[in-house]
């Protein structure tokens, strides 16, 4: 491990720069994604006996069609299967590096161990964001780590990774707060205007909750060069732009950046400049949206680098396998999806959207500065809610509470149920958290009804033409919860939705 922490250290710079075509850098991902199944088919004992519980033989396993025959791996058949220990390198868990629990959204708390490989591919990402995006060589940065510091992934992760960075010689002052707010504040009040931005990194709903908390206290936002960086639910460009309204900031391509990744896999993909713009054009493009996503739902879309984690889609979910203390091989993370290479994207993209290249010129994004492979995301299926035939997705709800009227009220979490009114008819559901000290009297349950009609009928064809036959019957019940109900929304805990 000191090894490859030396390494790390030697190189003068992590940014990604290919200097093989990207056919070459394809065919480098298959093939170290080949060379991880062959040595974890001999070392790692649970995926020894999984291969051979499925009649695999690892000798027979020569190119990557034959890796995509491999059978899949999933929380049921393998993680829940088989002892921690038994899929660590050799069966042995007293060498890992750290661990991180699940969040426990889709069951029992689950325990990922990660060793140092992770933590670097993490810093050479971030680094990444914060060469290219953030300018950090250029501007005096004030970090700021707002997530929760504890066994959940988002918070250790993120300082492990920037304890990296920093040590690689990357220019940035690091300040950890976690989830408490009145902290934050004192940071910020103490230490921003020494520097030329602050970058403040949280779950994008507390993100959201801390910006609106901090006009309320006299935090300056406008007056910070304030930028974002957010991880574990993706969100809309409706949410994005009220978010720079708060803070005064303009450039919508380079001031809130998402990443997408788990407890189980860590960081998998991340926002550029150019996945913002496309997704952008997307979400007011339907035509496009269908070509590319074969879907009237417009997914998050993000950048990944294959040769740390290989990506796969397989009947529209997403299959990962990735180098770990524990690795992941063709471990199906449950999450609807797919995957684009870059020229292919690009390519239908401007053949549907000819002004597309216009808006990058405009905003000074080049393609070829983001020359990696494309993922998108529509969530987790289990928590869609069908009513009346009809598929009603979490992003669906999103566009709602995310509505410019609804935003300043309700904090943006939600939970979806379907119960039977007195008529023994279906009935949807629909609570949400409500921002501390405002109040769901009937006024904002009915406004927020009439934008939860709307905005569907809208955005979701099957939703309109069934609504225009059954009205009411398809019109959510409005439940309003007080800020962090223990039961519901407990203060700390998010729910991984999409």
């Amino acid at each position: 491990m000191i090894s490859i922490l030396n390494s790390y250290l030697k190189l003068k710079s992590s940014s990604y720069t290919y200097s093989q075509s990207y056919n070459n850098y394809k065919k480098k991902s298959q093939s170290k994604a080949l060379n991880l199944f062959n040595k974890a088919a001999k070392e790692i004992p649970a995926y020894k006996d999984f291969l051979r519980k499925n009649k695999v033989k690892y000798e027979n396993i020569k190119n990557i069609e034959d890796f995509k025959r491999i059978p899949l791996t999933t929380k049921e058949n393998y993680i829940q299967e088989y002892d921690l220990k038994k899929r660590c390198w050799n069966g042995e868990i007293t060498k890992i590096h750290t661990f991180a629990a699940s969040s426990g959204s889709t069951g029992e708390p689950l325990f990922w161990p990660r060793d140092l490989v992770q933590e670097i591919e993490g810093a050479q990402i971030h680094e990444l964001l914060f060469e290219k995006i953030y300018q950090v060589r250029k501007y005096k940065t004030l970090f700021i780590n707002s997530f929760g510091l504890g066994n959940w992934i988002a918070g250790i992760y993120t300082e492990m990774c920037l304890y990296l960075m920093r040590l690689h010689g990357l220019p940035f002052t690091l300040a950890s707060p976690g989830y408490d707010q009145k902290e934050t504040f004192k940071v910020i009040r103490e230490f921003s205007h020494y520097f030329d931005q602050t970058v403040i990194a949280c779950h994008p709903p507390v993100l959201k909750m801390l910006v609106e908390n901090g006009k309320n206290e006299s935090i300056p936002w406008e007056k910070l060069n304030v930028k974002f960086l957010g991880a574990g639910e993706g969100f809309s460009e409706n949410w994005r732009d009220y978010l720079l309204s708060l803070v005064g900031q303009h450039d919508k391509f380079r001031t809130i950046i998402n990443i997408y990744g788990s407890a189980d896999a860590g960081l998998m993909g991340f926002e550029t400049p150019l996945s913002i713009a496309l997704h952008r054009e997307t979400a007011g493009n339907h035509l496009l949206n269908r070509t590319l996503f074969k879907s009237e739902r417009n997914p998050y879309l993000y950048q990944f680098d294959s040769l740390k984690k290989y990506i796969e889609a397989v009947d529209d979910e997403i299959v990962l396998t990735m180098n770990s203390a524990m690795p992941l091989l063709r471990y199906n993370i449950h999450d609807n999806g797919s995957t684009f290479e870059s020229p292919t994207l690009l390519d239908i993209v401007k053949e549907h959207s000819p002004l597309f290249l216009k808006t990058l010129r405009v905003n000074s994004i080049q393609p070829k500065d983001w020359q990696l492979p494309f993922i998108y995301i529509f969530g987790r299926g289990q928590y869609m809610t069908s009513l009346y035939g009809v598929n009603i997705y979490p992003e669906n709800i999103k566009a709602v509470l995310e509505h410019t009227s609804l935003q300043p009220l309700v904090t943006g979490r939600f939970e979806v149920s379907k119960e039977s009114d007195s008529s023994q008819d279906p009935c949807m559901i629909l609570r949400i958290e409500l921002k501390p000290d405002v109040k769901g009297d009937k006024y904002l349950k009915d406004r927020t009804k009439t934008l939860f009609v709307k905005i569907l009928k809208y955005i979701n064809s099957e939703y309109n033409q069934v609504e225009d036959k059954f009205k009411e019957k398809m019109h959510p019940r409005i439940v309003f919860h007080k800020y962090n109900d223990p039961l519901l929304f407990p203060e700390g805990k998010i729910k991984k939705m999409a």
